[in-house]
């Protein structure tokens, strides 16, 4: 497996990157990323239900949509995303096995790392990544983001949907 650190702090740039590694290549990649303010929505997701849209305008938060389903996810410098692309004869298809290297390297720094049942990363029992996939006929992604230093002020204003 290839390990690819993204040059780019740009949502777009990073969204655009997961997709190519999809559609384009043919091994297996991690790929690691950090984006700049923003608001990565599911590919299912209603923008307005999700976001508070004027909140996001006025503080310069991009609004991306991302090829993989799953919930709104908050990203800044202090947001740590990771993507597993791989060939699905090569591994099992999107299985908790995917959660497994993470889990490992957190345990080994010491956090109480664990993948919850809806594939939720846990560290003390507290949800600390979300996940998401996509799976095409022959490649699959999986990804997810790890809360370091996150601002959860502005996470927590930026995904309050519905608030007119």
């Amino acid at each position: 497996m290839e390990l690819i650190l993204s040059p780019w702090h740009s949502p777009v740039r990073n969204c655009a990157l997961e997709e190519y590694m999809v559609t384009e290549r043919h091994d297996d990649v991690l790929l690691l990323y950090r984006n700049t303010p923003s608001v990565i929505l599911g590919r299912n997701q209603t923008v307005a239900a999700e976001i508070d849209g004027n909140f996001c305008r006025a503080h310069g938060i991009e609004v991306v949509r991302r090829l993989s389903g799953g919930g709104a996810v908050y990203h800044d410098l202090g947001n740590i995303n990771y993507a597993f692309v791989s060939n699905k004869e090569a591994s099992p298809v999107l299985d908790r096995d995917f959660l497994r290297p993470v889990v490992t390297l957190l345990q080994v720094l010491g956090v109480e790392a664990t993948a919850g049942k809806r594939k939720e990363l846990l560290a003390g029992g507290r949800k600390i990544s979300g996940t998401a996939s996509h799976v095409t006929r022959n490649r699959q992604l999986f990804h997810g983001t790890l809360l370091h230093r996150t601002d959860l002020h502005m996470l927590e204003q930026a995904l309050r949907g519905d608030r007119t």
